[in-house]
């Protein structure tokens, strides 16, 4: 491990571990849609993946860059087949 790997890994670990306040989740949504980025805030993750499956339109093609988010919610366990087909068809999705 380099020395900058290592002092990334030891000082910003602790950044990583809470959860950001509203004023920067405010800021980093006009961020990125300063740069043409369409962001929404959810509360919750059941929120999160609802947000997302009714989003997505049917037979798209998905890329997941290795998301922990994604996991963290289950949109991957749906995405991969690893959720029920009857809960993905209630959701009329895939």
């Amino acid at each position: 491990m380099s020395r900058v790997e290592s002092s990334v890994a030891t000082d910003d670990s602790e950044k990583w571990t809470h959860l950001p306040d509203d004023k920067s989740i405010v800021r980093t949504i006009i961020a990125l849609q300063d740069r043409g980025i369409k962001s929404e805030s959810v509360s919750t993750r059941e929120d999160a993946f609802e947000l997302l499956v009714k989003r997505i339109p049917p037979g798209s093609e998905l890329m997941t860059g290795a998301s922990a988010t994604l996991d963290e919610i289950g949109f991957l366990q749906l995405l991969f087949g690893h959720t029920s087909m009857e809960e993905s068809q209630e959701r009329n999705h895939w």
